[in-house]
């Protein structure tokens, strides 16, 4: 995978397009860098070796590449087709966005691809642009629940959505309304379906046994606007590609959002989700796993285009099981970010965080943290 992804940019790149005037151009080439300074992380475990009972470190201080994203995005021919192209670099090289887009009427999109799906506002924000340095608990979380990653043990338990699935998408923007529908495989970033023309992640699945999603957002006045989002991800008796694995997979999340941007340049912003994964895997009637949460924000432009702040509130609440075991996870997030360029820019964010876990301990994990982007 990493070297076809390199060679695809390599021969993207090498490709000339067509413009409208007849001329020839090579795509554009973007991408961004993202690195962390982890100034102090809060580690307690209580770890001893064995032996010479040696104590270790109770804290994490370091450098890490949080993200390194390289894209090619362009037309094709004329406006009314586009297409983009982005590589993950900082783990195993993996495909984020791979669709081609076409534009129906004024306001409409119809996009074929591997795309972002429906979700939370946050999760469809690009990580370049983010208030805070990471999206809040649920906004992480929620894509993998709303695909295919499991709570239980299964062939499906590693999955990691990358936000993303591939499928068709259609947009519209119509007034002070805009709507994002998609159909996709259900399944997350680079996993596809397929039988034994060529066989994918999935071999067998009925016609009708997708993922289905919808966005809604709206401007309601000076300043104000709401959205939410819905989902559906059913697939009955799917079958895996070692052709003996049978799995079901339903599961369902929904959103809302509503925002409000003051004069003086102050923001602030409240949401709220919730979601379900209901496969019946271990076939005793119950809800594997159920998830909600909320988020409060306010942001406050001290420095106009200069320097921003912020305090976010938000909270995750999960059962596994139905099991009565409600695990609360709270966190406080306060933080700095300092405009450089477009798309450049340094943040820095500090993370109180609380966990309610029956019979567990709430271990020291506060979080001091510094991150610095580069754009081209």
């Amino acid at each position: 995978m990493k070297k076809a992804c390199a060679l695809a940019v390599w021969l993207a790149g090498m490709i000339p397009l067509a413009t409208a005037a007849g001329e020839t151009r090579v795509p554009e080439i973007h991408g961004y860098v993202q690195t962390w300074w982890t100034i102090r992380e809060e580690l307690e475990n209580g770890i001893r070796q064995a032996g010479s009972e040696d104590e270790a470190a109770q804290t994490a201080a370091g450098f890490s590449l949080r993200r390194a994203r390289l894209s090619l995005a362009d037309t094709l021919g004329s406006s009314r087709l586009r297409f983009r192209l982005e590589i993950l670099l900082e783990e195993n090289a993996r495909l984020t966005d791979c669709y081609l887009a076409g534009r129906l009427a004024p306001g409409w999109e119809l996009v074929v691809g591997q795309q972002k799906i429906p979700s939370t506002y946050e999760s469809l924000q690009s990580s370049t642009g983010l208030d805070f340095v990471e999206r809040s608990t649920l906004s992480e979380r929620i894509a993998d629940w709303s695909l295919s990653r499991t709570p239980y043990i299964s062939p499906y338990m590693g999955n990691r959505a990358l936000l993303r699935d591939t499928g068709l998408g259609l947009r519209a923007a119509v007034g002070p309304v805009r709507a994002f529908a998609m159909v996709g495989n259900g399944l997350g970033a680079n996993l596809f379906v397929g039988g034994k023309q060529r066989k994918e992640f999935l071999y067998g699945n009925g016609p009708a046994d997708l993922f289905y999603g919808l966005r809604l957002d709206a401007d309601l006045g000076p300043g104000l606007t709401a959205g939410g989002h819905a989902s559906l991800n059913r697939h009955d008796n799917s079958l895996l590609n070692d052709a003996k694995t049978v799995i079901d997979l339903r599961r369902w999340s929904w959103s809302a959002d509503l925002g409000w941007a003051l004069p003086r340049g102050v923001t602030l912003r409240g949401m709220y989700a919730a979601g379900a994964v209901d496969d019946d895997y271990y076939r005793d009637r119950r809800t594997n796993y159920e998830y909600q949460g909320y988020e409060l924000k306010a942001l406050v432009w001290l420095v106009p285009d200069r320097l921003q702040t912020g305090i976010r509130f938000d909270r995750y609440e999960d059962e596994f099981n139905q099991a009565g075991n409600h695990v609360v996870e709270r966190h406080w997030t306060l933080g700095a970010t300092a405009p450089l360029s477009p798309g450049s820019r340094i943040q820095l964010n500090y993370v109180w965080k609380e966990t309610d876990e029956p019979y567990v301990p709430d271990l020291d994990d506060d979080l001091l943290l510094l991150s610095a982007q580069l754009a081209f």
